[in-house]
């Protein structure tokens, strides 16, 4: 990752007003490569970057500032990463519906952690029905939709999620998919003290999803684990559309 972040560092340190979309989307790339490699500060100044970019007609730049922002902030369950999810809906509406559903996705996630679960089920609702948004995103709205409704007491409509049909797709979609709807049936099973076949399907789940760390034991995720318990310290967000 800090490799691939280096590489990016050509494109997003060259003169914007020569090429300007290349620029802000390296910015972009290069910040979200930085947080995945734990640099969380260089991410940070990137996403802070992106907000004093010129020439910014689109609104693109402005809305991937707070946007970055709340990606890199998403482990977080604080006042800065609240106020990031919003601000990234916020600017979303200047932009197009899928940066809107880009920002709903965060926000979906921060309002779940402070038990918020109905807007937060709302705001991941509005991302898997997105008209405009490719499947790929769509699919990793399985988990987060699942989480909400479970901490709802909705099995029957969690479980009508996880068998959503997203139509044809490539293997390495219906891979992702498959991880997807185990975690969520992991979070059903968790919510009905079906410990063993909870655990037995964790354990499937770590060996077939590439982007877990296979040393981690099978539970060790409670952040996809619902709670009906809420912590209710957060500003209001604005509902997403």
């Amino acid at each position: 990752m800090r490799e691939a972040a280096t590489i990016v560092d050509t494109l997003a340190d060259t003169d914007p007003g020569a090429n300007w979309i290349d620029g802000y989307v390296a910015i972009v790339f290069r910040g979200a490569m930085s947080s995945a490699a734990g640099d969380i500060p260089a991410a940070l100044l990137d996403a802070d970057r992106l907000s004093k970019l010129p020439n910014d007609l689109s609104g693109w730049a402005s809305f991937f500032s707070p946007y970055l922002r709340s990606l890199v902030l998403l482990g977080e369950s604080t006042d800065e990463s609240m106020a990031a999810a919003v601000a990234a809906v916020e600017a979303s509406r200047a932009v197009s519906q899928s940066a809107q559903d880009m920002a709903a996705s965060t926000l979906g996630t921060q309002l779940y952690r402070i038990g918020r679960h109905d807007e937060a089920h709302a705001a991941t609702r509005q991302c898997l029905e997105s008209p405009v948004m490719m499947e790929s995103f769509k699919i990793a709205q399985v988990t987060g939709a699942v989480r909400s409704l479970t901490a709802l007491g909705r099995l029957e409509e969690a479980l009508d999620v996880i068998e959503t049909d997203f139509g044809p797709m490539l293997d390495a979609q219906h891979r992702n998919l498959r991880v997807h709807r185990l975690l969520s049936l992991i979070i059903v099973l968790h919510d009905l003290r079906e410990l063993e076949r909870r655990d037995h399907l964790a354990a499937i789940s770590l060996k077939i999803a590439t982007n877990w760390d296979p040393r981690l034991p099978p539970m060790s995720w409670p952040r996809f684990l619902a709670t009906k318990k809420s912590s209710a310290r957060s500003p209001n967000p604005t509902p997403p559309n």
